[in-house]
């Protein structure tokens, strides 16, 4: 036991008036301070304590809004917008107030375009592990030469992130259009190799999945592929159909109904033991997941995954190329989305621009933090559910009177989209 914490859990002891008392350690971790006020959830036999709204844990810089692919799931396909790289004033502005924050947010490179295109990516992520950040970022594999691969195992990048959306190469480039599975695969071996001579760790390896019709029989061979070059995280994420034809590709058609995901502490919930998965029991496993209950297998340690803002429970902030910050990824950019068979617009949105103000000041304002408290509580219209009337359009308002952005259709929100 160190400072209080065994196996990631931590001693919380309770003071004669019922306070809970946290240890320090724990609290500089997430950014606790004296004062502050906590969302408190009750999770069947647990307690769920969610970050405060004033931390900033997180920082999703993306890098440029163009990429070297035009695949076929991506919102880049949708809109027309000028072509565009962070400059390095904008970056280390974004940098300066980073280093201030207590403590230090994390910095992931990714948004809507390749991060390795960018002439000075190695030199920022160079400067974020010196401000004492850690550092990710998310990229096709493509562009992952040997010269990059060395510079990033030295720096000791934390984690990379590649996108990989088949595990054979017809089915990979029937959907990241332009791209080659077994340049990309290779890349990654040659990323686990100098990570191996280097004696390192470092980066860490996760692979990004966008789960469609076409591609879902792959998930379990392309996992067993990763393998072989260190993979040990994953995010698998539903498609966001843009259009007609990613329509087809959806995965959840009756889950974006499904009333158990709303109502789940009014209706039962199954919770099964831990036991084997096998021609016996995923057939009453499957009938059970497409009953009208919520099913667990072994214990429900889960978060909630419904009707919350997963940007929000990161502590996170999302900075365009040109400097914008937004909330999250998807208010990056205007983008149409097919909510089932409406297709609604989710316009683009921002507090400010860290090229006229600080990255700090922008999310210290009280609009900001008025809208961090919004989303913690998530009162906003039912509209993936529900989906029946002109207001589920567009995010510009709600039928529960909330203004521009109305959150109630974001698909992040109710778990059927997610990033790494």
């Amino acid at each position: 036991m160190v400072n209080g914490m065994k196996n990631n859990h931590w001693n919380v002891k309770v003071d004669q008036n019922g306070h809970l008392i946290l240890p320090a350690q724990l609290a500089e971790k997430i950014g606790i301070h004296s004062g502050d006020s906590l969302l408190v959830q009750e999770n069947q036999d647990s307690l769920i304590l969610s970050r405060p709204v004033h931390t900033i844990a997180r920082v999703n810089i993306e890098l440029t809004n163009q990429c070297n692919l035009n695949c076929l799931t991506c919102m880049r396909n949708t809109w027309v917008e000028t072509a565009g790289y962070m400059t390095e004033s904008t970056f280390s502005r974004i940098l300066e107030d980073i280093k201030t924050r207590t403590p230090v947010p994390m910095v992931f490179f990714g948004g809507f375009g390749e991060p390795l295109l960018h002439p000075n990516l190695i030199e920022m992520v160079q400067a974020v592990k010196a401000a004492g950040a850690r550092a990710e970022l998310i990229t096709n594999g493509t562009l992952l030469d040997d010269r990059l691969t060395r510079r990033l195992v030295e720096l000791q990048l934390d984690r990379l992130w590649v996108s990989l959306d088949g595990a054979n190469p017809d089915c990979y480039a029937d959907v990241r259009l332009g791209a080659a599975l077994p340049l990309v695969i290779s890349n990654m071996k040659n990323l686990y190799h100098h990570r191996f001579v280097s004696h390192s760790s470092f980066p860490q390896i996760g692979v990004a999945f966008v789960a469609m019709q076409r591609n879902i029989s792959d998930l379990p061979e392309l996992i067993h592929l990763s393998t072989q070059f260190g993979a040990k995280y994953y995010s698998i994420s539903n498609v966001l159909p843009h259009t007609p034809a990613l329509q087809q590709e959806m995965l959840y058609r009756r889950s974006m109904y499904d009333a158990v995901y709303l109502q789940n502490d009014v209706l039962s919930n199954i919770d099964l033991p831990r036991m084997d998965l096998d021609k016996t029991t995923l057939q009453v496993f499957g009938d059970l997941l497409r009953s009208s209950y919520s099913t667990n297998l072994g214990p429900d340690h889960s978060s909630q995954r419904v009707n919350t803002c997963p940007f929000l429970a990161k502590g996170s902030v999302s900075v365009r190329w040109d400097g914008r910050m937004s909330p999250c990824l998807p208010l990056l950019h205007t983008h149409p989305a097919y909510l089932d068979d409406r297709l609604r617009i989710s316009k683009e949105f921002f507090f400010g621009s860290v090229t006229e103000q600080g990255l700090s000041e922008i999310w210290d304002s009280p609009e900001y933090r008025d809208f961090r408290i919004r989303l913690q509580t998530f009162d906003f219209s039912p509209c993936v559910m529900c989906n029946s009337c002109e207001m589920a359009n567009d995010n510009n308002e709600d039928c529960f009177g909330n203004t521009f952005p109305a959150c109630g259709g974001c698909l992040w929100a109710q778990g059927l989209i997610q990033c790494p």
